[in-house]
C-alpha cells in the first residue's frame, strides 16, 4: 500500500509516497513530487531518517544530492523549468530493526529575498522483523542510535574483524 501526504503554501506544494510498511534488511523507494509554481532560483529540500537508514539517490531533478548525519539533501541554486517535477530515493533499512517511524522534513525556497519554507512528514512507516535474523539481534528502531551505533567504528569502512578460539591450557606455572 501506498501512503501519500500532500503539503501546500501559495502554490508551492511537496506530496511524498511512501510505503506503509517494510521488512528490514530490504530498500523502498520514496518518490516526492514538488509542485514549484513560478520558483526559479534556490531551493532546498531536507528529510531527516532515524538512525539505521541509509540513502541513495535515484533521481535528483538536477538538484545536487547528499546523504550524512541521517540527513538526505536535495539543493537546486536553478529550479527545473517544469511547473512540477519529481524526486525520488531508494532507502536501505539495517536488517536489524523493528518498529514505526516517519520521515520528516522540510521544502525551504525564496520569493521576494524571504526564505519560506513548507514542512513535509510522511505517514506512519513500520519495519516488521526481518525472518533471516536471529529474533534476539532484533532492535525497535527507537533504540537502534542508542544500542547499536556507538559500537560502529566512526571510519565508515566496514572493519575487518578475526576471532581466534582456544581451548584453555593449564600451564606448568
Amino acid at each position: 500500500a501506498i501512503v501519500l501526504k500532500v503539503f501546500f503554501t501559495d502554490d508551492i506544494g511537496v506530496t511524498l509516497n511512501t510505503p506503509n510498511e517494510v521488512v528490514a534488511g530490504t530498500e523502498f523507494e520514496v518518490q516526492v513530487t514538488i509542485k514549484k509554481g513560478e520558483l526559479e532560483s534556490f531551493s532546498r529540500l531536507l528529510q531527516t531518517m532515524p538512525a539505521g537508514l541509509t540513502v541513495e539517490s535515484i533521481e535528483a531533478s538536477n538538484g545536487d544530492f547528499s546523504f550524512d548525519n541521517k540527513r538526505a539533501r536535495f539543493i537546486w541554486l536553478r529550479m527545473p523549468d517544469e511547473k512540477e517535477f519529481q524526486v525520488s530515493y531508494k532507502v536501505k533499512v539495517d536488517k536489524r530493526l523493528q518498529g514505526n517511524f516517519n520521515i520528516a522534513g522540510k521544502f525551504s525556497y525564496i520569493v521576494e529575498n524571504e526564505r519560506r519554507t513548507v514542512t513535509v512528514e510522511s505517514e506512519n512507516i513500520t519495519i516488521l522483523a526481518s525472518p533471516d535474523i536471529d529474533p534476539g539481534l532484533v532492535v525497535d528502531i527507537v533504540d537502534y542510535e542508542r544500542l547499536v551505533i556507538p559500537y560502529i567504528p566512526p571510519t565508515g569502512i566496514e572493519p575487518q574483524i578475526a576471532c581466534i578460539r582456544q581451548a584453555p591450557v593449564l600451564s606448568s606455572d
